[in-house]
């Protein structure tokens, strides 16, 4: 029994624009919300009468659908988001704030800054030829491809402003601005960017404006509580949102009421994926099936910001046009290192360090595949050149993440001539070495990495060396750890009769490296979620149906957390944490949570939980649920090591 009264006050909290747009769908005409309540004083007498049920399975047969299932997660998002407004907001002022003739802003930050280099002369050449392109509204994604370090970030900003601007000229609207990245660590440094951006021109960035969302983030919204604020920033409620993949993609498929409350939000918005490439190849079609729908059906725009584009959607529109962009790529300033193709044979960390002399006047950065063999090669180049702690470190998920963010503003400083990483500086971190050496990968994680090599073009050529490494104690090569047969046969074909390659000859070698892909690439796992989206299977647990809630971005695993008492800080924290978990008012106990949970997780690291992992972790200290390495066992070596991370010596280690 649902009680009308309640039903009622949650009809008149839906968001109006988003439910015009719906029922504007669905019935051909605006419904307004005094329609609705009309109909709900009428509507309890025909139900008794109605096999509503069979009724609703019948539609679903004859009727499936994307649009059905895109309509029905809006009228669901609406109905949540209002009722969690209405409960826990109590519907204080949150009307949207009006950014006028927000293109300006970027101009205006581009503007203000001078430089004689060459490159950024090119920069600004490109960032005028982006302001002179007419965008017609017409179409509905568009794609800005460009080199490495040409400037994306600030010109996909622009991009997103531009079409906000032509947009709420066009038809009065205020469209939301949705910005995606794949990577935390990038994720945080683009907020950055549009907040500077913001800021110069004198605007306030509260998180009206801009708001940062991400499962770390601190609830904090200005003039509310720390509920109201989880409600607020998890119903993505700000012009401006910087998020993750994760957060687009477990929005659009997913069976979860956390996740499908901000489903309307994507509804005439503009929406910016960044680097889209790094989505796993197999979810490839179905976002490009589901997608291309989407954005007409809910008056939305996509804008793909990418270096390697991997041409996964039909009609998109080119920003910078083919012939352009060749001749951009040919330009000396952007053709700034050369691949050297090692990975032919085989070799051990020992005999790629054989192939590999380091030089005193040019600084190092190594990808690695594995924790292990990235641990492995840090002790080893330590070792072998008899490196001080201010020469060289090591980047990886085992390092606590505070710890891990400090280095990277190292790195950025040119602090070390040597780093040894995992795949964490692949992309958007902007970082410049002379020389880059990559573990085996598909061909464009290897673009990716050898974009951090010689990218202020501080000399003629940076050397880029791929190598294939091997584990011959465990009888494997790294890269098959993490990386999908199809995308290393396929980068191995298109390499073959390759040894060195210069960046200005890679985008072709790119270009059909995907087209091998698309063509060989499974689309299994696709198709099956989208039978799911057109049945609306939301959940189950038949082995013989897939549904949306097995969708999953990041590959599952069961992993294991770890607390390090890395600081004084750290032991504070973890002190506050056994108080909170001893509360008995659960109400207060996530409350209290919630407060430290942005700090706590600075010190979490996640392991995979795999049989030889867990026979370590035995040895650790489990305190709730969570296992802790106290920084006593810091001090005495033992557990987790201040230059490498956690110590899991007797493992596998993986990503």
């Amino acid at each position: 029994h649902i009680d009308k009264e309640v039903l009622k006050k949650q009809i008149l909290s839906i968001d109006e624009h988003a439910f015009f747009l719906v029922t504007e769908k669905l019935l051909g005409r605006k419904l307004s919300k005094k329609e609705l309540l009309t109909f709900l004083d009428e509507i309890e007498k025909y139900l008794q009468d109605l096999d509503i049920f069979g009724d609703i399975y019948d539609f679903i047969e004859q009727n499936s659908t994307i649009e059905l299932y895109i309509l029905l997660n809006i009228f669901f998002s609406l109905l949540i988001d209002a009722d969690k407004l209405h409960a826990g907001v109590q519907l204080k002022d949150l009307k949207r704030v009006d950014i006028q003739n927000s293109s300006d802003l970027v101009i205006n930050y581009v503007n203000s800054f001078q430089s004689d280099k060459k490159i950024d002369k090119i920069r600004k050449e490109i960032f005028n030829l982006i302001k002179s392109k007419v965008l017609n509204t017409e179409s509905r994604v568009f794609t800005l491809n460009l080199p490495t370090g040409a400037g994306k970030t600030l010109m996909g900003f622009y991009l997103a402003f531009k079409l906000k601007d032509i947009l709420k000229e066009k038809n009065g609207m205020n469209y939301r601005i949705i910005y995606c990245l794949p990577y935390l660590s990038i994720t945080e440094q683009n907020y950055s960017v549009i907040k500077d951006v913001l800021q110069s021109n004198n605007i306030k960035t509260n998180e009206s404006v801009l708001l940062k969302h991400h499962h770390l983030v601190h609830p904090s919204y200005e003039d509310y509580s720390i509920d109201q604020s989880e409600i607020l920033i998890e119903s993505w409620n700000s012009e401006i949102i910087v998020t993750t993949f994760y957060q687009l993609f477990h929005t659009l498929f997913s069976n979860r009421n956390s996740d499908l409350k901000k489903f309307h939000k994507l509804s005439r918005a503009i929406i910016v994926i960044d680097e889209l490439q790094a989505i796993n190849h197999k979810y490839f079609y179905l976002t490009k099936s589901f997608l291309q729908e989407f954005v007409g059906i809910v008056d939305s725009y996509i804008i793909l910001l990418t270096a390697t584009n991997p041409n996964i959607f039909d009609n998109e529109v080119q920003i910078v046009e083919r012939d352009f962009l060749y001749s951009l790529r040919q330009q000396e300033v952007f053709n700034r290192y050369r691949i050297h193709n090692k990975a032919k044979d085989k070799l051990t960390i020992e005999e790629m360090l054989d192939v590999i002399k380091i030089e005193e006047n040019k600084s190092y950065l190594f990808i690695m595949n594995t924790i292990k063999s990235a641990q492995k090669l840090y002790f080893l180049l330590k070792d072998k050149y008899s490196l001080r702690d201010s020469e060289i470190t090591l980047l990886s998920t085992h390092i606590v993440p505070v710890e891990r963010q400090n280095r990277i503003k190292e790195i950025k400083e040119g602090k070390y001539k040597i780093v040894v990483s995992t795949q964490l500086v692949e992309a958007g971190v902007d970082i410049d070495f002379d020389v880059v050496i990559r573990d085996m990968a598909g061909l464009d994680s290897i673009v990716q990495s050898a974009g951090r090599c010689n990218r202020n073009k501080r000399s003629n050529f940076g050397d880029v060396y791929v190598f294939c490494l091997y584990d011959n104690e465990a009888g494997y090569v790294y890269s098959s750890k993490i990386y999908d047969p199809v995308v290393l046969n396929t980068t191995y074909e298109i390499l073959k009769d390759k040894d060195n390659i210069e960046e200005r000859e890679i985008y072709e070698l790119v270009e059909k490296y995907f087209e091998e892909l698309l063509k060989r690439k499974s689309t299994t796992e696709s198709q099956a979620l989208l039978n799911a989206i057109y049945r609306l299977r939301y959940d189950g647990s038949s082995d013989n149906n897939i549904y949306i809630s097995d969708f999953s971005l990041i590959e599952d695993s069961i992993s294991a957390s770890v607390f390090v008492e890395y600081d004084d800080n750290a032991i504070d924290v973890w002190n506050k944490f056994c108080e909170i978990y001893n509360l008995e008012n659960f109400i207060e106990r996530k409350k209290k949570m919630f407060e430290i949970k942005e700090n706590f997780y600075k010190y979490v690291i996640n392991v995979i939980y795999n049989k030889k992992n867990a026979d370590v972790l035995k040895t650790y200290e489990n305190i709730n649920g969570i296992y802790v390495i106290r920084n006593e066992n810091i001090r005495n070596g033992t557990l987790y090591d201040r230059k490498v991370g956690l110590l899991l010596h007797k493992t596998d280690n993986i990503i």
